[in-house]
């Protein structure tokens, strides 16, 4: 699947397409959960806003995961 095909999805199989990708990390941003998940070959990020809104977000552009890689500890795996 290509972004573009994921962006013309109904907004329901956008959030079953989600969680069926694979995780890269959760985060906050303020009160709200951030979660990125890769589909194929691009990434959405889905926002649980306080109020139970919903807002995704969806790149390519990997320089945008570094909330979630910065986030990974890498030091057991050095030693």
């Amino acid at each position: 699947m290509t972004l573009s095909q994921y962006a013309r999805l109904e907004k329901t199989q956008q959030i079953k397409r989600f969680w069926s990708g694979v995780l890269i990390g959760q985060r906050f941003e303020g009160q709200s959960l951030v979660e990125c998940r890769q589909i194929d070959g691009f990434y959405v990020e889905y926002k649980i806003l306080e109020k139970d809104a919903l807002n995704m977000r969806c790149f390519q552009n990997p320089d945008l995961l570094q909330p979630y890689l910065s986030a990974i500890d890498i030091e057991p795996l050095l030693s």
